[in-house]
């Protein structure tokens, strides 16, 4: 389940302005204080992480994938434009054999 910590900030956030100005709370407030810390830590380090995943990974039909993987892919993808230009260079060849010129 995927925790809404804007959500949970918002609450801390309320309480906080509900018992600040009160000695009293003052215990209190230093632990919603460090609440709030910890919340901000949290969404900074999952930004970072997002943000890794997206600068390393390949879109491949609208998922990401591994660049190891993506590699492999684009290898053979060039074997593949390799081999059907070896095709191609080697029938203009034969056509090339073929063909008589007047001069011939």
């Amino acid at each position: 389940m995927k925790v809404n910590l804007n959500e949970i900030k918002n609450y801390i956030s309320m309480a906080l302005s509900g018992t600040s100005g009160d000695f009293q709370m003052a215990e209190i407030n230093f632990y919603l204080k460090t609440a709030l810390q910890k919340i901000e830590q949290k969404q900074i380090k999952e930004n970072k992480k997002s943000e890794f995943v997206s600068s390393n990974m390949v879109l491949k039909n609208g998922t990401l994938i591994n660049p190891i993987d993506a590699k492999k892919a684009i290898s053979k993808i060039d074997e593949l434009i390799n081999f059907e230009q070896n095709k191609i260079n080697s029938s203009f060849i034969k056509q090339d054999k073929e063909i008589k010129t007047i001069i011939d």
